[in-house]
């Protein structure tokens, strides 16, 4: 989680540990930049670990590749909602 510090003008969207924007983080876990930015829209994903990069005017948010890993790794996946009833059964 980011602690506070400086922040610079340097783009470091490809720095190995350091990914910049949606569409780069939904690069890193498989998704489409829309359906990552909706996610983090609502809480879903993780929260950033470092400040925004400020470019163009525009805050671009910045995570670790670990953090867009681990959190990948750990979702539940496709078809995550099958089988609620216990049963085996298609929910509905």
């Amino acid at each position: 989680m980011y602690h506070g510090g400086m922040t610079d003008d340097t783009d470091d969207s490809m720095t190995d540990d350091i990914v910049t924007g949606h569409a780069a983080a939904a690069a890193v876990v498989g998704l489409k930049p829309s359906t990552f930015q909706s996610y983090v829209a609502r809480g879903y994903a993780p929260a950033p670990d470092l400040p925004p990069h400020i470019s163009s005017g525009r805050a671009r948010p910045r995570w670790r590749r670990s953090t867009l890993e681990r959190w990948s790794a750990s979702r539940p996946g496709r078809g995550w909602r099958r089988g609620l009833r216990g049963d085996g059964r298609e929910p509905g």
